[in-house]
């Protein structure tokens, strides 16, 4: 605790000699350049100002001594602390006065000098000339009193030329990304044995826990085992044993030290349907998380546990239990305690690595690729990874900051650190060397990195987003800068998960746990995270960055927020709804802000008031219900971002034209009609989601987009409407744009009524640069492409979709684009043939890197046909609604291959297929005129995995011999095909790996495929709305019980099912249909888990007797039966919890024996009208029956 505490006295100190760097460099080399420039004719003033430079330079030049020797003088700390102070505020000040310089300017140049002067009063030029030169001596004598204390502290000059060293020591470095993880393939196979091992599975839980000290890896392996799909280094296994296939369901929840019950169930329900959870209320989260995880083999991570109170885990692990057999709970932590709390029935303690393995770590990030390097560099670097006592990170941390390090002090420097002498890898104490790492960090890289713990643990961090906010709070002067940092930050370890979007741009990352620590221990007082209502840290006078986070009370939040009046950043997520009144005040009250995140949170009116934030740069508003912004909004003259996406607005204002210092304005998902005139005046602009072309003259026109340096996506709307007149002939729109990443143009298929030759000029004119990498066009109706676009000019392209380009009768020449991954071509109907033009000429031709292929309703395609060696990178081929054409190239490389909506001929074309030794999927869908799969269309295909085939109305027949060779199938689905009569030849039993059969609505289908209950892997069965399927045994019947989830539907005319159904353990769900209509009846909502279906049911006594037994039925749903009363017996089925009586308009009563089902909670009876009668609350004859129910719902309404 001690090293700890000692530790964090000294880091915390450093936070605030990167502040004080920082707000210096800012001040000197961005606001007093400004401020020299306007009021140089200005004497008096301007000796002033060059007055107060001067003491800025002199106290930056000695401030790399202070923050060396601060680390050992109380007194110097105190200075830096008390100077930050004075810095921030004379930067608010300074930049104050440049926002007077941009209004004035803008002012005089728009004409609107009374309407800007109204806003602000007081701005009469003497009086503010006179407030100005009195603010600049008041900060003067501030800051003479600091300089004064340079020479008592003694201070060496020289900083400067240091902190520039610092600055540019770190982005020298290009990325090549390469495993991190080595000698952890024992423990690999060790883990993934503990999570495949169903021998001792008598309950449907067992808990795993890894533990070890920080920095060992326990994360990075239970990742590799989460995803895991098969291979364990040279190890390999079943793939119907990989931990993808074997669990139904996989969720991954970083807990950290917030063991809040509430907050783990909504991570685990988004973890699982992969949609974000609108509940709050902790009952309705226990309802959910039961739904999401009932009869479901389930794998959860829980990352980084530290809870040691029993009674947590106990709440947290009864409602686990809700999955089946074989579910698994997966903890890492670092704590001994918390495996004995969890009870885990195996535990795995991760030992260092040996000297060996993180020495491989350890180069990997010190020297260059390539290089060889010198013996006494490999020397100190050993001696180095030995300190590091077998901890990865260590490694991986100090051999990123050693990359840097070219002179062989600075080796020598790391291994003398004091620093070593905290470091203890046996407790796990790893901070001091995290902390090396960190103090080698430029002043940006620490401010920048300090400022990501104003984010919760396991948060996706966007790179954009981070990248603004460390702008608009001046730790990085532009963007690129900011991705140099960013860079860094990810390069030395600090940030990890790195995401890449589809053209492989980065554009998210998290951080290491370790990490977060590490920026909480650093961040002191300036950074501050509190949630629900006042849980967490304290807001002090020195607080400049706030999140706020599920805060109700908004009164509190403004009385504690007022606290740190000259507060920076917030950030407010997820305190629905904030209203006007309290933004007001918001903007009213912390008028020193950069960055404000008001994301979704239910704000309706923005308030006048916005516009006293004159400092702000960033404004997210973005999911909010906001129809119209206020005319103030012009008044943020120094805004640089700008996000409105996903709002209600239809309409820009004119006064955003003002906001010259404008760099990023987000409008995605905006209904806008028009763009207001002046985009183009925004000369520094550099992201524009979208533009909407309008035939008003009062809209801006697409020719203000010449002179702006977009970057980034650029959606473009609403073509149709482009005025070629207002264009000089030949002018290019957009092919200056170097940095613009992604263009989508689309014109409305109703209303374009331009000329075909129009549509091709505007097209042409919109040429992009090509650096392009992704291009969309939607419903251009030209009958030719532009040059740059049919003869492949934008040689960088990855991904290409055309849609309903519907004049073109042939497609561009894509093969020799050389990076092109993703290809879509979506209703071209004119097109009739794919050719070798197609394909390209010259050296690189032929998709050579192509992954994703797709043609989809081109009903005139009739020939499609392929050179040789083209294709070979192909894994994904898709055609849909492509009638005319008779067959297509086989690809060897074909992974998943999906037919649809096409000539039965195309299909036929299977049996003539070379091999595809990779296939994995293949999906038949709606072929119309297709009798039977022909004989030999399914050999050869021995990878094959997945089979699906469905809405083929006039399949009779499948090719099962050649079914029998499909030695790799886990997956069978045939669904919707109505005249398919038999699957009696089929021997499921040579299917050895199926573990899914799933067939439904197949009316005339009479048998189910032979010894299927054999099959020991199959896990999953569906056999619905197949009636005429007589072959169900009770042996057969009888095995579903060994399967985790299945979904029958049995015909009780023809199969005996009285006798079996007290067998089957695991069923909870059943319906009885009286079986009048050929409807095939679903479970009510309410409905979950493993249900059977019967039908035709004239008996219903006989087949609820069979059920006497049951121990596991839960819910029972009866539907138009035609008898005049419920047996008995139905009062037998103790562990029914829900009855539902539907259309069973013959009922008169309900059984006595009802009294006795005391787990029953939920009746619901409709269509039955006189039940409905007799069950009236507190009226009906049968009322005394069920008024023990908690919930009974009679006809369209509840009684309980």
């Amino acid at each position: 605790m001690a090293t700890r505490t000692t530790l964090s006295s000294s880091i915390e100190t450093a936070i605030v000699s990167a502040t004080v760097a920082t707000t210096f460099s800012f001040i000197l080399n961005v606001l007093f350049p400004l401020l020299r420039e306007e009021y140089s004719l200005l004497s008096g003033f301007k000796d002033e100002l060059e007055k107060l430079e001067s003491i800025f330079t002199r106290i930056e030049s000695v401030l790399h001594d202070a923050m060396t020797r601060q680390l050992k003088d109380r007194a110097l700390q105190d200075w830096l602390v008390k100077l930050t102070d004075v810095a921030c505020h004379a930067e608010d000040v300074l930049d104050k006065f440049n926002f007077d310089i941009t209004r004035r300017n803008a002012a005089s140049s728009q004409r609107c000098l009374r309407e800007v002067r109204d806003f602000f009063s007081g701005n009469n030029q003497l009086k503010f000339r006179f407030v100005m030169a009195h603010k600049i001596k008041e900060l003067r004598g501030k800051m003479d009193s600091f300089s004064e204390e340079v020479s008592k502290f003694n201070l060496g000059q020289g900083g400067s030329e240091r902190l520039i060293r610092d600055q540019n020591e770190r982005m020298t470095h290009s990325f090549v990304e390469s495993s991190d993880v080595v000698g952890r393939d024992k423990e690999k196979k060790e883990v993934v044995a503990m999570l495949l091992n169903n021998g001792a599975t008598s309950t449907n839980l067992s808990v795993i826990a890894i533990h070890g000290v920080g920095g060992i890896g326990k994360t990075t392996l239970v990742q590799l085992v989460y995803n895991d799909t098969g291979n364990v280094g040279q190890l390999t296994y079943n793939d119907r044993a990989s931990v993808h296939a074997y669990f139904d369901l996989k969720m991954w929840i970083c807990v950290s030290d917030d063991f809040d019950l509430s907050r783990i169930l909504k991570c685990l329900i988004e973890s699982a349907t992969k949609k974000k959870c609108e509940v709050d209320d902790l009952d309705q989260l226990q309802i959910k998380t039961r739904e999401v995880l009932h009869r479901k083999r389930f794998l959860l991570v829980l990352d980084d546990v530290w809870n040691e109170e029993p009674q947590k885990w106990e709440k947290l692990e009864n409602l686990l239990r809700s999955g089946d057999r074989g579910s698994k709970v997966m903890v890492t932590t670092r704590s001994l305690k918390v495996s004995s709390i969890i009870n885990s029935s195996q535990n795995l303690q991760l030992s260092p690595l040996q000297d060996n393995l993180c020495w491989e770590l350890f180069q990997r990030r010190a020297f260059k690729a390539g290089t060889i390097p010198g013996e006494n560099f490999v020397e100190i670097g050993k001696e180095i990874v030995k300190k590091c006592g077998g901890n990865p990170l260590a490694a991986k941390a100090l051999g990123s900051l050693l990359h840097f390090k070219h002179e062989l002090s600075g080796w020598k420097s790391v291994l003398d650190s004091e620093m070593w002498q905290l470091f203890d890898s046996q407790s796990g104490e790893i901070m001091p060397v995290l902390r090396l790492s960190y103090d080698h960090l430029s002043l940006q890289g620490k401010q920048c990195f300090t400022y990501c713990c104003l984010f919760p643990k396991d948060y996706k961090l966007e790179k954009t987003t981070l990248i603004q906010q460390w702008m608009s709070n001046g730790y990085v002067l532009n963007e690129q800068v900011g991705h140099e940092v960013f860079n860094d930050l990810w390069w030395r370890s600090f940030f990890v998960e790195v995401k890449k979007n589809e053209v492989g741009q980065v554009v998210g990352c998290k951080l290491h746990d370790l990490m977060h620590d590490l920026a909480r221990l650093v961040a002191g007082k300036q950074f501050c995270m509190i949630t629900k209502d006042i849980k967490g840290d304290t807001i002090y006078k020195r607080t400049y960055h706030l999140l706020i986070d599920q805060w109700s009370s908004h009164l509190t939040m403004l009385e504690e927020t007022k606290k740190a009046k000259s507060l920076r950043t917030l950030l407010v997520s997820r305190s629905y709804p904030i209203e006007k009144s309290f933004v007001g005040r918001i903007f009213v009250m912390l008028r020193c802000l950069r960055v404000l995140d008001f994301r979704s949170s239910g704000i309706k009116v923005i308030p006048d008031s916005i516009g006293f934030l004159i400092h702000l740069r960033y404004l997210n508003l973005s999911g909010n219900p906001i129809e119209s912004l206020p005319e103030s909004i012009g008044y943020l003259l120094n805004l640089q971002v700008l996000k409105l996406s996903m709002t209600k607005l239809k309409k820009l204002l004119k006064c955003l034209g003002k906001l010259q210092s404008l760099r990023h304005l987000d409008i995605r998902g905006c209904q806008l009609l028009n763009m207001p005139i002046g985009i183009g005046r925004l000369t520094h602009l550099q992201t524009l989601t979208d533009f909407v072309v309008s035939k008003k003259k009062t809209s801006c026109g697409l020719e203000e987009l010449k002179e702006l340096k977009l970057s980034g996506e650029l959606f473009i709307w609403h073509l149709e409407n482009f005025k070629l007149e207002a264009i000089e002939i030949e002018q290019l729109i957009l092919s200056s744009k170097e940095n613009l990443v992604s263009l989508r143009l689309t014109w409305d298929h109703h209303n374009n009524a331009t000329s075909n030759n129009d549509n091709e000029r505007a097209l042409d004119m919109l040429r992009p640069h090509l650096n392009l990498k992704q291009l969309h066009l939607h419903n251009y109706n030209g009958l030719e492409f532009p040059h740059w676009l049919s003869n492949s000019l934008l040689i960088n392209l990855v991904e290409i979709k055309l849609a309903y380009c519907t004049n073109c009768n042939h497609l561009p020449s894509f093969g020799n684009i050389a990076s092109l991954k993703d290809l879509q071509i979506i209703g071209m109907l004119e097109v009739t043939q794919i050719n070798g033009a197609f394909y390209g000429t010259g050296p690189i031709k032929g998709f050579p890197a192509l992954e994703k292929l797709a043609f989809f309703n081109m009903p005139k395609l009739e020939e499609w046909s392929v050179e040789e060696m083209s294709f070979p990178q192909l894994i994904m081929l898709t055609i849909g609604m492509c009638g005319a054409l008779r067959s297509i190239p086989w690809v060897k490389s074909i992974q998943k291959l999906d037919l649809s909506d096409c000539s039965s001929s195309l299909v036929a074309s299977l049996a003539n297929k070379t091999n595809l030794p990779v296939l994995s999927s293949l999906m038949i869908n709606k072929i119309q005129g297709l009798t039977s799969l022909p004989d030999r269309s399914l050999l050869g295909l021995n990878s094959l995995k997945k089979l699906l085939v469905s809405s083929c109305k006039q399949l009779q027949c499948l090719p099962l011999k050649d079914m029998e060779q499909l030695v790799a199938l886990q997956s069978l689905e045939i669904a919707d095909c109505p005249e398919l009569n038999s699957l009696a030849l089929l021997n499921a039993a040579q299917l050895t790996c199926l573990q899914n059969l799933n067939i439904r609505n197949c009316e005339n289908l009479n048998s189910l495929p032979q010894n299927w209950s054999s099959l020991a892997s199959v896990r999953s069965m569906t056999v619905v709305g197949c009636r005429n399927v007589t072959s169900w045994t009770e042996l057969e019947i009888r095995g579903l019980s060994s399967m985790s989830d299945f979904s029958i539907e049995i015909c009780n005319d023809k199969v005996n099912l009285s006798s079996c159904l007290q067998h089957l353990t695991n069923l909870e769900t059943i319906i009885v249909h009286g079986g009048e209509d050929k409807l095939h009846p679903q479970p009510s909502k309410w409905i979950m888990g493993n249900y059977l279906i019967i039908c035709c049911c004239s008996d219903l006594g006989s087949l609820l007797d069979g059920l006497s037994n049951a121990t596991s039925v839960k819910d029972l749903q009866l539907k138009n039966i035609s008898s005049a009363s419920l047996p008995d017996s139905i009062g037998e089925i103790q562990s029914l919890q829900n009855l539902s009586i539907d259309d069973c308009a013959n009922l008169t009563s309900l059984p006595n024996s009802l009294r006795g089902l005391s787990r029953l909670e939920g009746l619901w009876i409709h269509g039955c009208p006189d039940l409905e009668r007799r069950c009236q609350r507190d009226t009906g004859e049968d009322w005394s029956i069920i008024s023990h129910i908690r919930t009974v719902g009679i006809g369209a309404g509840n009684l309980t």
